[in-house]
């Protein structure tokens, strides 16, 4: 992931179907969203530490959205937009 050294962001869309809220469904296979976010986090991806990272991933309709709550920690939640209430 040497080519991230330069980015002073990540940010990644994905428009796929999904069987449950936390996977989507692939050419080959299903994934959980985590396996996708995990590689990008600062302890993974030294070149992303304390950087912003946005995943906008929408499965089957419904929009989910990867939410970096603290940046230090790389904590990370999904959260869906049809689960808000605003």
């Amino acid at each position: 992931m040497d080519e991230l050294k330069y980015c002073d962001c990540l940010v990644v869309f994905v428009l796929t179907h999904g069987s449950e809220r936390e996977i989507i469904c692939a050419k080959d296979g299903k994934y959980y969203v985590k396996e996708l976010v995990e590689p990008f986090t600062g302890t993974n991806c030294i070149y992303l530490a304390n950087k912003p990272k946005l995943f906008f991933i929408q499965v089957s309709g419904i929009l989910v959205i990867v939410t970096k709550l603290r940046v230090m920690d790389d904590f990370l939640e999904l959260r869906s937009l049809a689960d808000s209430k605003t």
